[in-house]
């Protein structure tokens, strides 16, 4: 019988050192799997390693979905030099589509890669260099305006105003309205566009001023283009 309790007591004993190693291997510094991003974590776990959404930091930084503490699914990863790719991953590898943005050249790249092997990689001839108060810019060619046209496009709910507040500067050539709307004229390329305007909204009879919004964009391949700012966050 003393047998018996011994026995019991030493596997009792056992199972408990057992659980404590695994609590050390779960420890937080342990949660990313990935060294370079090992440091800080903050987001959803599931047995110890990051699982979900979340934010790490080491010495560069990832953002974005987790699996089995790796990067997996969407997210972005920022290099300390401010390159960062922002896309698809799996089990800790770039994997699908991606946008990679290279901070001294201002460049940026449409991607795709195959368990951590690039595949393709092309410029992209646009980038935006400044949003504030902006959700979403879409830049894409124009095939029927003359080469050297950019045309701007406003999205804003239709309880606000806008349209007396427009102020456009570009690297070169000259702004005029057309149709109702703006655009940049004669321009030539890597053409660098800044757009401003105040978002008004209804406040009981009166128009307020409520935000000041601005944009700016490079775009780098000749021709003619359509820029549209989108201030609704309900289009998205």
């Amino acid at each position: 019988m003393n047998k018996n309790l011994y026995l019991v007591a030493f596997l009792s004993l056992m199972m408990a050192y057992a659980t404590c190693s695994t609590a050390r291997a779960q420890a937080p510094g342990d949660t990313i799997l990935i060294a370079d991003i090992s440091g800080e974590y903050t987001g959803e776990t599931k047995d110890g390693l990051a699982h979900g959404m979340g934010v790490a930091k080491g010495t560069d930084t990832y953002e974005g979905h987790f699996k089995n503490g790796l990067p997996h699914g969407q997210g972005k990863y920022t290099w300390t030099n401010g390159d960062y790719y922002q896309g698809q991953w799996k089990k800790g590898k770039k994997h699908g589509k991606g946008v990679r943005y290279i901070k001294d050249k201002n460049h940026y790249l449409q991607e795709v890669w195959r368990k951590g092997k690039l595949i393709e990689s092309v410029k992209k001839p646009w980038s935006i260099d400044e949003m504030v108060n902006v959700h979403h810019v879409k830049i894409e060619r124009n095939m029927i305006a003359t080469e050297g046209t950019v045309r701007l496009r406003f999205i804003v709910n239709r309880n606000k105003k806008y349209k007396d507040t427009v102020e456009l500067t570009g690297s070169d050539g000259y702004t005029v309205p057309q149709r109702g709307e703006w655009a940049f004229k004669n321009v030539s390329f890597p053409f660098k566009g800044n757009v401003t305007f105040r978002v008004r909204g209804k406040g009981g009879t009166r128009f307020v001023i409520a935000e000041r919004c601005i944009v700016a964009f490079t775009i780098y391949k000749p021709g003619a283009w359509d820029v549209t700012i989108d201030e609704d966050v309900s289009n998205l």
